[in-house]
C-alpha cells in the first residue's frame, strides 16, 4: 500500500527535490510504504499515514511514546540524536542501537527506502486503544498561526 502524506510543501516551508520512500513495520506484522517529502517530520509522516505513534509531548522532547527502530545502514546515514533526544530516550521500552525518536528525525534524500520499525512494547498514554491525530499548522492571513486538531489537506 502506497500513501502520501497530506501536508503540502507550502505549508512546511520546505521546497522538495522529490519524495522518498519509507517503509513502516507496525507491531501487529503490516508492512506500510509511504512516500514522504525531505524536510517532513518523522513522526508527523507516520501519524498522517496512519502508523501507530503517538507523539504525546507533540515533538517536546518530553516523552518517549514515537520511539522507532531504524535499519542499521539509514541510522548511519542521518545526524546523530542530541544528548536530549538520548536522555528521553532512557524511558522507551525495548531501545536497540539504532533507536531515535521519531519526532526529532526530518526526511532527507538519503533516506530513500529506509525501514522503521514500530516496537512491539511502547509506552503509550492512552489505554483506550486511542490513536491521536496531530496537531497541525494552519497557515492564516497577515502571516499569523493557529492550531488545528486535523491534518491539512
Amino acid at each position: 500500500m502506497l500513501a502520501l502524506c497530506p501536508l503540502t510543501a507550502l505549508a512546511r516551508g520546505v521546497v522538495s527535490r522529490g519524495f522518498v520512500t519509507i517503509h513502516f513495520h507496525t507491531p501487529n506484522g503490516e508492512t506500510k510504504t509511504v512516500k514522504a517529502e525531505p524536510g517532513e517530520n518523522l513522526l508527523r509522516v507516520a501519524q498522517h499515514n496512519d502508523i501507530p505513534l503517538e507523539g504525546a509531548c507533540e515533538c517536546g522532547l518530553a516523552c518517549a511514546t514515537c520511539h522507532v527502530i531504524l535499519d542499521k545502514k539509514h541510522y548511519d546515514a542521518i545526524p546523530e540524536p542530541t544528548e536530549e533526544e538520548e536522555d528521553c530516550l532512557d524511558n522507551a521500552s525495548g531501545i536497540t542501537e539504532t533507536s531515535r525518536l521519531s519526532c526529532q528525525i526530518k526526511v532527507n534524500e538519503d533516506m530513500d527506502g529506509m525501514e522503521v520499525t514500530v516496537p512491539k512494547i511502547t509506552r503509550n498514554f492512552y489505554v483506550d486503544g486511542h490513536v491521536p491525530k496531530p496537531h497541525s499548522f494552519v497557515f492564516l492571513k497577515h502571516n499569523s498561526y493557529s492550531f488545528s486538531s486535523s491534518p491539512s489537506q
